[in-house]
């Protein structure tokens, strides 16, 4: 189980973010579309569909909040929720919501 995390502009479109490779799925070769496949392990140390429907730019100090307590320094085992992991995840949607601070966060 996971949530899948996106970043949609007013036209409920996708929001281009720099290529990149990672997440609990992903496509073979990655993905420059900000959508990012998260564990459920990891909603012990942060609960992502806290996310869901709030303004990219109204989420920036939760998200800065969950890197600065957590860090973001993973394990090589993505699955272990540990606050590298976590912390690694909330680092990618920050700087996401500060590139698209107008987006709004989908999360199922």
């Amino acid at each position: 189980m996971s949530w899948d995390v996106r970043l949609v502009d007013g036209c409920g479109e996708l929001c281009g973010v720099p290529h990149f490779s990672g997440g609990g799925t992903y496509p073979l070769g990655g993905s420059d579309g900000a959508e990012l496949n998260v564990t459920y392990n990891y909603g012990a140390k942060f609960n992502f569909g806290e996310l869901n429907g709030h303004q990219a730019k109204d989420t920036i100090p939760m998200l800065e909040q969950v890197v600065d307590k957590l860090g973001s320094t993973p394990t090589s085992d993505y699955w272990e929720p540990t606050n590298g992991n976590v912390g690694r995840a909330a680092l990618r949607l920050l700087t996401w919501a500060k590139l698209h601070p107008d987006a709004k966060w989908e999360v199922v």
